[in-house]
């Protein structure tokens, strides 16, 4: 099947989105579904805006941690809470 975007995944990924913006799912239980999820998908289960887009929140979880200490924020980590803020404004501009 050619280029035939895979909408279950898609759909997927965003609901896990939901469910940890709703509190469903904690940081640890959304990095763990999210992050492999996206990880192992095929390059052609999605069009390449939604890599974009998911791409986006995958790396940005590549630098979050509980409490991260001053060397860990000056190399760009946030804290749990400071990425529910930030993934909170990424979706407001999409």
């Amino acid at each position: 099947m050619a280029d035939v975007p895979d909408v279950g995944e898609r759909e997927a990924l965003l609901g896990l989105i939901v469910s940890f913006r709703e509190g469903r799912l904690n940081l640890d239980e959304f990095y763990r579904q999210f992050y492999f999820r996206y990880a192992d998908l095929p390059e052609e289960s999605m069009s390449a805006k939604d890599w974009d887009f998911f791409g986006a929140i995958h790396e940005k979880l590549d630098f979050v941690a509980e409490n991260p200490d001053k060397l860990s924020r000056r190399d760009g980590w946030i804290s749990s809470s400071e990425f529910k803020a930030w993934l909170a404004d990424f979706l407001s501009h999409q």
